[in-house]
């Protein structure tokens, strides 16, 4: 029996599909992770995460309401980094459970200047990036 390589990859994706449809059972395979329970410094360290995020989110709020301060292309990626941060955000505080840090929890505030020119706002974002998160390093 000749077996194209078409042939090949047509078999291999049956076989994914018997399994995942019931070779092992309905979802099986596929269960969700258990939900995150933080323990001892996980809750400090989940914490800490957040207010950065928050501060992170403020500033891109505040950046995207100050008009001709960031051009078109600039506004999209604050977009973008802004929405990030709002996953981010929900995702820690529902790792939290009942320790999640509110909105109300605590307020980020930026000195008057910050905005007042471009060069002053990115060098604002520099100071509060975030390791690993949009445009951060």
């Amino acid at each position: 029996m000749e077996l194209s390589r078409k042939g090949f990859l047509g078999l291999g994706a049956s076989g994914v599909a018997a399994v995942a449809g019931g070779a092992l059972g309905a979802g099986a395979g596929f269960a969700a992770p258990p939900p995150a329970t933080p323990q001892g410094d996980d809750v400090g360290v989940l914490t800490f995460g957040v207010v950065a995020e928050r501060t992170a989110l403020a500033f891109y709020r505040k950046a995207l309401r100050t008009p001709k301060l960031f051009d078109a292309a600039e506004r999209r990626r604050l977009m973008g980094a802004r929405a990030a941060k709002r996953e981010h955000v929900t995702r820690i505080n529902a790792a939290l459970g009942a320790d999640a840090v509110g909105s109300a929890d605590y307020r980020a505030e930026f000195p008057k200047r910050a905005f007042s020119t471009h060069d002053l706002a990115l060098a604002l974002d520099e100071l509060i990036r975030v390791p690993g998160s949009p445009g951060g390093g």
